[in-house]
């Protein structure tokens, strides 16, 4: 079942199942209640699920249904969402071969969290424009530029969905008259956190004769007013801004104050925010199948200011740990990823933590799921006639999958192409009920992990 999101929508599609009426289409919120939106015939494979909500976990079954009932349902999910919205503000700092540019989140990040940011420039009015590379921060150089020289700068936010739209502003380089500036190619955000960011810049380069005193702190909600944090000896090169507020974009500019007056250092772009908390709910395993266990959660309540990346899942053999990664990044903030590497029919603690720009988020309450796997194939499989009626016999599979075989099932085919039920049996042998002439019989172990592997087939003269 492959799910692709879009704004406030989820696209279906599935493969078709052969001689079946069509196909039940069912949405749930937690992956446990479903209810059905949609009866689609049997040539439809595929559907538009509207009037999502941006951001959050939808869980989709797709069943296929004959004139005996239900079949196995395709399970998958998705989070609808948009390309984000332009960033909110841009600063550009003009320095003789290079640009500093700093920038703040976009208003929305359309559901899904933003990844990158793409920076391009331009020298020719708009005409025509140049990468400057991706960043996972909010600030960067753009170098190799041509001094008393009017550019163009652009960025964009790239989420799950795509990128989003451009903010531009203009700027022209200066010239230094053959003195040396600083640059702020090493200005950098080390981390953010809870309420604060942590910032640092590289060994100024000053003009002839200046001599360093020290460096000044200030921030700014828009880029233009600046207030006054601190002022730290001339040895720091680091400084973590506190109180800030998170979720909120602040504009971070670092300054050097020298003999000859304050000359701006860097303008850096951070957004603080504290780890996500946990879901109060534990996991929930859906069902095991391939010995993979697939399990679903619900979203953090508060994710400290920053939107959801992806999530961690963690394993352990006793409920208090110690714990080890089971799946180190899911890659999206969909609430429901596959876990591999289990051990078959073994109870295995498992537990999730979100990821978001400020880190891992607490840890879920822990809960025991089993890996299960479907059975091997029957072996020795034979029909014996006595008395003119046929017995299907044959030999316990090499593997149960990790649960203990419930019951088999018998199926007969007249083309070894498409198959049909006959019977079921708890045994090893079955006497064959009435089923015609020419046939081909098979039989396939059930277990909790689902129908096994079909035996070989056998004729039915």
């Amino acid at each position: 079942l492959k799910v692709t999101a879009g704004d406030t929508y989820l696209d279906i599609e599935w493969v078709a199942v052969t001689n079946v009426i069509g196909y039940k289409i069912a949405i749930s919120s937690d992956g446990s209640t479903y209810r059905q939106i949609a009866n689609v015939g049997a040539s439809t494979l595929g559907r538009r699920i509207n009037d999502l909500t941006n951001g959050t976990t939808v869980y989709v079954k797709v069943t296929p249904y004959d004139k005996d009932g239900d079949g196995t349902p395709a399970l998958s999910a998705g989070v609808p969402g948009r390309i984000p919205d332009a960033p909110a503000k841009l600063v550009l700092t003009a320095r003789e071969t290079s640009v500093d540019v700093a920038w703040t989140a976009p208003k929305s990040d359309g559901g899904y969290a933003v990844r990158q940011y793409q920076v391009e420039y331009s020298a020719d009015g708009g005409k025509t424009w140049k990468s400057a590379g991706l960043t996972n921060r909010m600030s960067t150089s753009v170098t190799g530029l041509t001094k008393l020289t009017n550019y163009q700068v652009r960025v964009a936010a790239i989420n799950g969905i795509g990128r989003g739209a451009w903010v531009t502003e203009s700027v022209r380089t200066v010239d230094a008259g053959g003195e040396k500036i600083q640059t702020a190619l090493e200005a950098s955000v080390v981390s953010i956190g809870n309420r604060q960011a942590t910032v640092r810049w590289a060994d100024p380069e000053l003009a002839k004769g200046a001599v360093l005193t020290g460096f000044r702190i200030e921030k700014s909600l828009n880029g233009i007013t600046y207030r006054v944090v601190t002022t730290v000896p001339r040895t720091a090169r680091q400084y973590t801004v506190p109180e800030l507020v998170n979720g909120t974009s602040y504009f971070i500019k670092i300054l050097s104050i020298t003999s000859m007056g304050e000359i701006p250092y860097a303008v850096l772009s951070v957004t603080p925010a504290a780890p996500a908390t946990a879901a109060r709910i534990a996991p929930r395993q859906v069902v095991s199948t391939d010995g993979t266990v697939q399990l679903t959660w619900t979203a953090p309540v508060n994710t400290g200011g920053a939107s959801v990346i992806a999530y961690r899942i963690e394993r352990s053999a006793t409920l208090n740990g110690p714990w080890t990664v089971a799946v180190l990044n899911t890659g999206t903030p969909v609430t429901r990823a596959s876990i591999p590497g289990l051990p078959l029919g073994k109870k295995t603690f498992v537990r999730v933590r979100a990821i978001t720009a400020a880190g891992l988020g607490t840890p879920t309450p822990a809960v025991a799921v089993v890996a299960l796997n479907v059975a091997s194939a029957p072996a020795a499989v034979s029909v014996k006639v006595n008395r003119g009626k046929p017995t299907l016999v044959w030999t316990t599979p090499f593997t149960n999958g990790g649960s203990p075989i419930l019951n088999y099932i018998i199926e007969v085919s007249r083309d070894g192409k498409v198959w049909t039920l006959l019977q079921t049996a708890t045994g090893k042998s079955a006497a064959l009920r009435d089923y015609g002439t020419n046939l081909l019989v098979r039989v396939r172990a059930v277990t909790a992990g689902g129908t096994g592997v079909p035996s070989k087939a056998v004729p039915l003269q």
